[in-house]
């Protein structure tokens, strides 16, 4: 079976068939915009990155039910750029192990399992409703046939890898009766404007060499769904999971940990060590709990699963959406929803609510769900979109998902990046267009032409938060000689970054764009910092060189493609 990543198709084995729904295919600019804000915060520690979030439960099961069909659409919310995902367990007394369904049938119902979408399914009714649950699914079951083969495995290659932070809420399950069934086509009455659909399938032979530089193999392995479930995410993940054992020992070495303050032994890792240095691409945590110790001690999983204080999931780290974060006043960003304070601590307006500038979570409901704007001044802020609203039918659904994670990119502008490649040897006169080069303007980064003259984004030395911009209008290529004094050429590697440098943008320049340090000169797609003259970390086949050549009349800019060998 083939499954659709955007621009890349990648074969793998799986250990169940499924259908799931068509969410069709990546633009271009959703590609390289994903991929390229990615690569701008490897070095950002862990915790102060932003970590677009669905609550599964929420968003796809209400909607889909509790099915291997519905599982399936998880690999396409992680393409789309989602890294957190929240999932709900319920602890089934009788089988002593948890499990995805939210009900459990009433022992003093007289009905009985009846005729099913799936011989495995079985029908439940709830407050006038009915609802589909996979009988057969175990954590073990979606560990691996889902998350690890078809989410991981198929993405471990340094253009599609990202980290992933899967949290478990720990709850009770419903007492229901098992549905008539004639009941069972309800199911697919909430479907009505599309059911589940194979997705495309296409030749991947002459794009895997491309884009990927490891091999994917589906993996089984029997797992006793009894076991704790630290124990099942080691067997399952083994050293792909990045753990709080090993959080532990990243701490005890000076250097490796960092927060908003720099260098400290309660931070967390750059994003770079975790993902390509040490090769991990999945952290466990616990989220909501409504069973007691003495049902599940989680104190069993603590090498293997973070606590809530490691990576919060509500209370004060976590804003409810509502109508004042869409109020007029708030329509502009020189008026942004939160204030700063010496970058240790952000005050939310219109609340006595304070926190630090880490692992921030802000949540739409049904009631009121998150708009492309509002979920932008969330980002303003450092916080990271939780889409927790069920919808229905299907197709809004699915447009909800996209555009909300969509939006949830903080760096570009919607619709970009967009650039004109060059794919054949080019003389450029001076005053030419290259469309390689990244410019900061009111509604984000936009490609623009390097040879366009703008004012340059400097970054204060060692201050992460403090900008100033250059006095002159330059070039792209001119650019880093225009910094002064202790600040230098760059870009904003946090959302928060980029609201203080917006903020400045705004005060100095109005509507006009600033150069920020990212281009992608050497290679097509390939954004880069580090100047005009920065390299391409993964393609090695062609590089356009800007040369200028200053005779005696006029200066004249050659660019040379060439063929790396």
């Amino acid at each position: 079976m083939l499954y659709i990543t955007g621009l890349a198709y990648t074969r793998f084995t799986l250990v169940r068939n499924t259908m799931p729904l068509n969410w069709g295919q990546l633009y271009p600019y959703d590609v390289y915009g994903i991929r390229s804000q990615r690569d701008l915060t490897l070095n950002v520690s862990m915790n102060q990155n932003v970590w677009p979030a669905v609550n599964l439960n929420s968003v796809l099961f209400d909607t889909l039910n509790y099915t291997y069909d519905a599982m399936a659409n998880i690999p396409a919310l992680v393409t789309r750029g989602a890294s957190r995902l929240f999932i709900n367990l319920y602890w089934n007394s009788k089988k002593n192990q948890f499990q995805f369904c939210p009900f459990v049938e009433d022992s003093t119902s007289n009905s009985t399992v009846t005729d099913s979408p799936n011989v495995n399914d079985l029908i439940f009714s709830y407050q006038n409703r009915v609802y589909a649950c996979n009988s057969t699914m175990t954590v073990a079951n979606f560990l691996q046939d889902i998350v690890k083969n078809q989410v991981i495995l198929p993405t471990d290659n340094n253009l599609w890898a990202s980290v992933i932070i899967l949290t478990f809420n720990l709850r009770s399950p419903t007492v229901a009766q098992i549905a008539n069934a004639r009941r069972k086509n309800e199911i697919f009455k909430r479907q009505d404007d599309e059911g589940p659909v194979t997705s495309d399938l296409v030749s991947a032979s002459s794009l895997r060499a491309a884009t990927s530089t490891s091999t994917s193999v589906a993996t089984t392995t029997t797992i006793n769904p009894k076991s704790n479930l630290g124990v099942q995410i080691h067997e399952v993940f083994g050293d792909y999971a990045y753990t709080p054992s090993q959080l532990t020992i990243d701490r005890s070495v000076t250097g490796l940990t960092w927060n908003e303050s720099g260098i400290s032994n309660t931070g967390w890792p750059l994003l770079e060590n975790v993902l390509f240095k040490t090769l991990h691409r999945i952290l466990f945590s616990f989220g909501e709990m409504d069973i007691g110790l003495d049902v599940y001690d989680t104190s069993v999983d603590q090498d293997y699963i973070f606590d809530r204080n490691d990576i919060p999931y509500s209370g004060t780290h976590v804003v409810n959406y509502d109508a004042s974060f869409s109020s007029t006043e708030l329509s502009e960003i020189a008026s942004p929803v939160c204030s700063f304070n010496n970058m240790t601590k952000i005050n939310i307006s219109g609340t006595n609510i304070t926190v630090p500038p880490h692992w921030l979570l802000a949540q739409d409901s049904s009631n009121l769900t998150f708009t492309a704007d509002s979920i932008r001044k969330y980002l303003q802020c450092g916080f990271s979109p939780v889409l927790n609203a069920t919808i229905a039918p299907i197709n809004s659904m699915k447009e909800y998902v996209i555009s909300s994670l969509s939006a949830a990119r903080w760096s570009w502008a919607p619709g970009q990046p967009t650039e004109i490649s060059n794919s054949t040897a080019t003389a450029i006169s001076a005053g030419g267009v290259v469309r390689r080069c990244a410019v900061l303007t009111s509604s984000g980064w936009q490609v623009d032409n390097c040879f366009a003259k703008y004012r340059v984004a400097c970054r204060v030395a060692k201050s992460s938060y403090n900008w100033t911009l250059s006095d002159k209008s330059v070039t792209y290529y001119n650019a880093p000689t225009h910094c002064i004094g202790d600040s230098v050429f760059s870009l904003p590697r946090t959302a928060v970054q980029n609201t203080m440098l917006q903020l400045l943008r705004n005060n100095e320049v109005d509507n006009e764009p600033i150069w920020i340090d990212f281009n992608s000169i050497a290679q097509p797609n390939c954004w880069v910092s580090g100047g005009s003259g920065a390299q391409c970390t993964y393609a090695t086949q062609h590089r356009i060189l800007i040369e200028v050549v200053v005779p005696a009349v006029a200066a004249v800019i050659i660019a040379v493609l060439l063929a790396r060998m």
